[in-house]
């Protein structure tokens, strides 16, 4: 399986929304942090630190590292399109995969249709350090070292769900087509809960 890589960026505050078609109003649902502001880091073991968002990664692949908050690491340097950072996640060749959540404001209620769009672009360039060095690319370069490296620049999908607890993934609610863009791109995906769901999950796949 090859090695993949995804950045994706949320840049409106206010960008999940609901429409009741029935009462013609809108409501909105707002993000918690939905730019993923913070300081640019690679996301390590034992502990996260996002604002408003936790790892999923980890709960389902126990040992696995979860997403980045770039730009600056592992070679990549695309600039945020909003703010100075953004989430970059990726699926592995031992098919794990990074994925994010946060718990909802108010619910995405059944029979309700809803709007959400977002930023999303694939990385020119994503060299990762074999796991047997665990060292980062950009310091092994300073030190004119050469390390074992994975390239994660195949394009991967964006999936969305619905979720009744913390990473659970009850619903797939939206699934983006394979992103090959290496400028950021709005996505728009319109969907339909089956129940209510009080979480929401961002994963690469």
């Amino acid at each position: 399986m090859p090695h993949h890589r995804i950045l994706f960026f949320v840049m409106m505050t206010c960008l999940l929304g609901s429409i009741q078609a029935q009462k013609k109003t809108k409501t909105v649902i707002k993000l918690t942090n939905p730019s993923f502001d913070g300081t640019a880091k690679i996301g390590q073991r034992g502990g996260y630190y996002i604002s408003g968002w936790q790892d999923c990664g980890g709960v389902r692949f126990p040992g696995e590292s979860p997403p980045d908050l770039q730009p600056g690491h592992f070679l990549v340097d695309l600039e945020a399109e909003d703010g100075d950072t953004y989430l970059g996640m990726v699926a592995r060749d031992n098919d794990s995969f990074e994925s994010v959540t946060q718990p909802l404001m108010r619910p995405l209620e059944e029979g309700t249709c809803y709007n959400f769009s977002l930023y999303l672009a694939a990385s020119a360039k994503y060299s990762s350090p074999a796991r047997k060095t665990g060292i980062e690319v950009e310091e092994a370069l300073a030190r004119g070292e050469k390390i074992d490296s994975i390239q994660h620049t195949d394009p991967i999908v964006l999936r969305i769900w619905g979720s009744t607890d913390f990473c659970s993934g009850a619903q797939l609610l939206g699934e983006s087509e394979p992103i090959k863009n290496i400028a950021w791109k709005k996505f728009d995906f319109r969907f339909e809960p089956k129940q209510k769901y009080r979480y929401i999950m961002l994963e690469a796949f």
